[in-house]
């Protein structure tokens, strides 16, 4: 078919919607990413998995074969305080992830509303998140301080006193402060964005159907920051199960505070095992905590499914 002057004009002159990249030059741009990774990520895990095949200490010349000795002497150690450095962890997440999130949520519904100063106080509920976890623990430690600090002289006006983070009964009770203080602005960041995404349409048609604030948080609100939730329950879990910086920090590990993540880093660094036994217990956990996430992305995809 013959093409009328217009036509030619129009094609001569028109631009491609696709650049033309040569696939040697792409792959090349994914180079410095795929060796970051295989340094920092596959072969450190690599090594990891044949240290727990042996009785590595140091020194790769006296290092011995030993099979599945490590994996079954994992079974052995166990009988020693293991269970309750998992225990402790537990407890840990039971008192930071879902208080966590109310948190995070109230401070978001707060911040998300229109009036004077909301800027002022989004920046006040972030702001620890500025701050590194050494500064984090300083100040909370000078605040629980059982002899100078704020909250001991308050007691001592009652004619009562703690150790605080000194007190086996609480201070693991007092750590789990200081994450959701230290970490609450984060979230609360995740879950606005996810409300400013939400239509006031919605609530706009609620309230003519004469839905109170409390029927429009659970039918709409809740509901529609599905992803919000499934993101900030993810970061929440993930953290709990690798924290050992507050511990380190705080109380080093004393006063019933043991996480089993701090337990690891405890033994690496006194070298009270060899690191083929390290590294299976690495290994150990690295399962554990693989299972937990796989079958909480399970769990949340089948509700985001649904939704």
């Amino acid at each position: 078919m013959a093409l009328s002057g217009e036509d030619k004009k129009r094609r001569k002159f028109s631009f491609r919607t696709y650049p033309s990249v040569n696939p040697w030059l792409a792959f090349l741009g994914t180079v410095p990413v795929l060796v970051s990774i295989i340094v920092f990520g596959v072969l450190p895990a690599s090594l990891t998995i044949v240290m727990s095949f042996t009785d590595y200490d140091g020194n790769w010349a006296t290092a011995d074969f030993v099979g599945l000795k490590n994996y079954f002497n994992f079974f052995t150690v166990l009988k020693t305080d293991v269970f309750s450095y998992l225990w402790t962890t537990l407890k840990y997440a039971l008192f930071t992830i879902l208080p966590l999130q109310i948190l995070a949520v109230s401070a978001a519904l707060l911040v998300n509303k229109n009036f004077f100063g909301r800027s002022f106080f989004r920046s006040l509920f972030f702001m620890p998140n500025i701050l590194g976890s050494t500064v984090i623990a300083l100040v909370w430690k000078m605040m629980f301080d059982p002899i100078s600090g704020p909250f001991a002289q308050m007691l001592a006006s009652f004619g009562k006193n703690s150790a605080f983070f000194g007190d086996p009964d609480i201070s693991l009770w007092l750590i789990s402060i200081v994450t959701l203080w230290s970490g609450f602005g984060f979230h609360m960041t995740i879950y606005l964005a996810g409300l400013q995404g939400i239509s006031r349409e919605y609530y706009e048609a609620a309230e003519i159907d004469g839905a109170n604030g409390w029927n429009r948080f659970v039918y709409i609100t809740v509901p529609l920051l599905r992803q919000s939730v499934t993101i900030c329950l993810w970061m929440a879990i993930s953290g709990t199960l690798g924290m050992s910086d507050m511990v380190l920090l705080i109380t080093s590990g004393n006063y019933n505070t043991k996480t089993f993540a701090f337990f690891l880093y405890d033994i690496t660094i006194k070298g009270s095992m060899n690191a083929g036994q390290i590294a299976t217990l690495n290994l150990y956990y690295f399962v554990l905590t693989t299972t937990i996430m796989l079958t909480y992305n399970h769990f949340f995809r089948k509700k985001e499914v649904e939704l």
